[in-house]
């Protein structure tokens, strides 16, 4: 038993090395959260185990998710299929959601499935997308795009290809070989009708935009809109003027002093914010948690000292 359990680690850590993620997240354990929503196709290979309870009677019951929890969720689903970080996914999604796009979320997808590492898992050429990055990044692919004559070696996985890019797996032995066996083990895959490769010379071109019902993952557009838009979606530039004027409030270290902003003016005056302690601590908020016990700013002869 403890032989076995030597193997298994060191098999393990050899294919962390070779397939490497750029989520770094267990795989495991994104299965046993994620997978209960929808299948994450290019995500593993390896299925889900489903672990054996030592304590059966000591399980706690999952918790209900709440609305943002749901779209986390489906945003999750999309990042580990595609194998990008939230940097990378926030850049598509601002290029999407651009003035004058009709269906962003398709946009999205199909700049996603637009990616080289994703023609390549799509062609049959690694099990999972981690593996097509590493299979970019090792050189093993050639692409010609627009006016170029001959292929060139490319090794950047985020590459989108343009439509009539021809892709193609490096002609030499070793490459060669490594998409071969790659192809042998995947077996005969589903190609999308945007895609031709043939198996034989390993070549293919990309030659049109991916059609909405022939995603490599099946997605809740509706929370995807959610996650993206609204209080919790973007973070857009916030931007305040003087009021009545087109000045810009500048946001800029003053002291620790809150800006000017209508806002904070109105949020001073009702004493709420001021959460200082001791010393510091405003009149306004002598004595009282809640309501201002008086108003600092209020100059009256009818008030009480």
């Amino acid at each position: 038993a403890a032989n076995r359990r030597m193997q298994q680690k060191r098999s393990g850590s050899v294919l962390m090395r070779y397939f490497p993620s750029a989520c770094s997240t267990p795989r495991q354990k994104v299965l046993r959260r994620l997978e209960v929503f929808g299948e994450i196709p290019a995500w593993s290979r390896r299925p889900l185990i489903k672990r054996r309870l030592k304590l059966p009677w000591r399980t706690r019951q999952t918790p209900k998710l709440s609305y943002f929890g749901r779209y986390l969720v489906e945003k999750q689903r999309v990042r580990y299929h595609y194998n990008v970080k939230d940097k990378q996914l926030k850049f598509y999604v601002m290029r999407a959601f651009r003035r004058g796009v009709d269906y962003p979320i398709d946009n999205l997808m199909q700049q996603l499935e637009s990616r080289l590492d994703n023609y390549v898992w799509r062609c049959g050429l690694a099990p999972t997308m981690a593996a097509a990055r590493h299979f970019v990044r090792e050189g093993h692919i050639q692409y010609k795009t627009g006016s170029m004559t001959d292929f060139r070696t490319i090794n950047i996985p985020s590459c989108r290809l343009k439509v009539g890019d021809q892709v193609r797996v490096k002609p030499k032995w070793r490459s060669q070989q490594f998409g071969k066996r790659n192809q042998e083990d995947e077996g005969p895959v589903t190609m999308p009708q945007h895609i031709t490769w043939d198996r034989e010379t390993m070549t293919g071109s990309y030659d049109d935009v991916c059609d909405v019902a022939e995603l490599g993952i099946d997605v809740n557009e509706d929370h995807l809109v959610m996650r993206f838009t609204g209080p919790f979606g973007l973070r857009q530039k916030h931007v305040r003027y003087y009021e009545g004027t087109n000045r810009v409030i500048k946001n800029k270290y003053n002291g620790g002093k809150p800006r000017s902003t209508p806002e904070n003016v109105l949020n001073m005056k009702r004493g709420i914010g001021l959460n200082k302690r001791g010393r510091k601590r405003p009149p306004a908020l002598w004595g009282r948690r809640n309501k201002p016990l008086n108003n600092p700013w209020e100059t009256t002869r009818s008030l009480r000292v």
